[in-house]
């Protein structure tokens, strides 16, 4: 913001934190010449503020540079990265049939057999999964002809997103060696380690224990 502006926007930042939008107010340098907001400032009575919306984009760590990431600013890595620790996101693509493909099916357009196929499908339904499409058609390699129907404009395909889902941690399992058979064994292999002992006649009375649940119970 320039000079003039600083106030207003100082006070905006304020509001924006406590609500819990994390934003950084920068001056604007009175030689940068050029900018509109700053010729705007200079030479004009208007109170001009410069607000710039981040978009995945202008950074370096974004997966496939395309139209999609320009206009909705979506990232599989940004989105992966803003989760909470333990958390996942499973995207997907969803095919559905385009005003032209609907067309296309009224008037009975030559397209090829697996094309038709998959036009007919998405008729019934108000689009489907790439992967439902799949079973469907029973085509595993299934894209080049979904790429085709997309450059026809005869189909959609977005991008979603399903919620977030925990995401599943390995566990470590503890069982008793087969040759321990009974309590006695166990007395005597420790005799003189109790915590031991408790354990092996827990796995003894339950069959196994997570090492997760060792540690709880054993802290």
């Amino acid at each position: 913001a320039p000079e003039k502006s600083i106030n207003i926007a100082a006070f905006a930042t304020i509001n924006l934190e406590l609500k819990g939008i994390r934003i950084r107010l920068e001056p604007s340098p009175e030689k940068m010449r050029g900018l509109s907001h700053r010729e705007l400032a200079d030479n004009t009575e208007t109170i001009p503020i410069l607000i710039e919306t981040p978009n995945p984009i202008m950074d370096k760590l974004h997966g496939r540079t395309d139209e999609s990431l320009i206009l909705k600013g979506k990232d599989d890595f940004f989105l992966k990265a803003s989760l909470p620790k333990g958390k996942d996101v499973k995207s997907y693509e969803f095919v559905m049939l385009s005003e032209k493909g609907k067309e296309s099916l009224r008037s009975k357009l030559q397209e090829k057999r697996v094309e038709k196929k998959i036009l007919d499908i998405l008729k019934e339904v108000k689009g489907l999964k790439t992967s439902q499409l799949i079973k469907r058609t029973g085509v595993k390699n299934l894209y080049p002809y979904l790429s085709s129907l997309r450059d026809k404009g005869l189909i959609y395909i977005e991008k979603r997103e399903e919620k977030s889902i925990e995401v599943q941690k390995k566990a470590n399992f503890v069982r008793l060696h087969l040759q321990i058979t009974n309590q006695d064994m166990i007395k005597r292999f420790c005799s003189h380690a109790p915590s031991q002992e408790k354990l092996l006649k827990l796995l003894m009375k339950i069959g196994e224990v997570s090492t997760k649940e060792i540690r709880e119970e054993f802290q």
